[in-house]
């Protein structure tokens, strides 16, 4: 969607102003629940290949469980920060 926002306009502010959810939170949120869909699946090959516990292989080799899971992301902290302060 186009935004006839002046090039000086942060996209953190256009999120907040239009509520819209970040691009990565919403890949981020949407494959978590597909995982999750996954582990109650009624094909057993499908839970299989999600039912996995990914050693951790230091900050260059990520698998998708670590990405979910990682902290720290300054986009996501700025969301989570900002849908608390909104109600």
């Amino acid at each position: 969607m186009t935004v006839d926002a002046p090039w000086f306009v942060r996209n953190s502010q256009i999120y907040r102003d239009l509520k819209w959810e970040p691009l990565r939170d919403f890949i981020a949120r949407k494959a978590g629940a597909d995982l999750q869909k996954a582990e109650s699946h009624c094909n057993e090959d499908l839970r299989n290949a999600v039912s996995y516990e990914p050693m951790d292989m230091g900050p260059r080799k990520k698998r998708p469980r670590h990405q979910l899971t990682q902290q720290g992301n300054r986009q996501t902290v700025q969301t989570v920060a900002y849908s608390h302060q909104v109600v």
